[in-house]
């Protein structure tokens, strides 16, 4: 009788050492997930937000291949490429803070006047213009040591005196009243695209020829290209006029 109840005594108290167990395992469980809920720093994004992220990451794209563009005359043709152009010392150091946007530019449709006529602006902003042939290709660049698409525009206009333009190919399309390829006279504008976005300006200098600043391929810098050649023709955006 009285091993009965020793071994009665000994099996109630390992029940009570497993259940002791069971409950430690049960609550430590428990703890684990409470600790996870409470520190747990992921952020819950609405489909809402995450819907306008990436919106804002396609509007990033699109102007990083306006960049791309705008630097070598044509469209990566693939990620791989893309990649590259970001890494490249020169794109990773340049302060973009430097680079001209006039946003007042935006919707103004009024023309540059320099105190001449319509006439004679034309003429200074050619003759100041062709005095950047051969200047080398810099993007941003505002002077003959380099200028970029929109720069050459910006510097002939202020070096003849006839107002500030803006350095930036989609404010000067903006500005200028648009007209057709075939009605363009010297000293218009002639705009290029990559898709929709425009991405380069030229200078009309008559005879179905442009003066741009060119960013890559066998000859870069300022240089005449004439229309009718498969690239600029196949990019062809509008013609601009901003001497009235």
């Amino acid at each position: 009788m009285f091993g009965s109840k020793k071994e009665k005594k000994k099996r109630g108290c390992l029940f009570r050492l497993v259940k002791l167990v069971v409950l430690v395992c049960v609550g430590f469980f428990f703890l684990d997930i409470f600790l996870d809920v409470m520190l747990d720093d992921t952020e819950y994004i609405s489909e809402e937000e995450r819907t306008s992220e990436q919106d804002v990451e396609d509007v990033e794209l699109e102007e990083l291949l306006d960049l791309f563009f705008d630097w070598y005359g044509y469209l990566p043709d693939d990620e791989e490429e893309l990649y590259h152009f970001m890494e490249e010392e020169e794109y990773a150091d340049y302060d973009y803070d430097d680079y001209e946007y006039d946003e007042e530019f935006e919707s103004d449709d009024s023309s540059p006047s320099g105190g001449g006529s319509s006439s004679e602006n034309r003429r200074r902003f050619l003759e100041k213009a062709n005095g950047f042939k051969g200047t080398p290709y810099a993007y941003g660049g505002t002077s003959h040591s380099g200028v970029d698409c929109s720069g050459l525009v910006y510097c002939a206009a202020k070096e003849a005196g006839i107002g500030t333009l803006p350095h930036s190919s989609k404010s000067l399309y903006n500005m200028s009243r648009k007209i057709s390829l075939s009605d363009a006279i010297e000293g218009d504008l002639i705009f290029f695209a990559a898709g929709s976005s425009i991405s380069h300006v030229a200078i009309y200098i008559g005879d179905n020829q442009i003066l741009h600043a060119i960013s890559d391929g066998p000859k870069t810098g300022v240089r005449v290209s004439k229309m009718s050649e498969k690239y600029w023709k196949n990019h062809y955006y509008a013609s601009g006029r901003i001497f009235d």
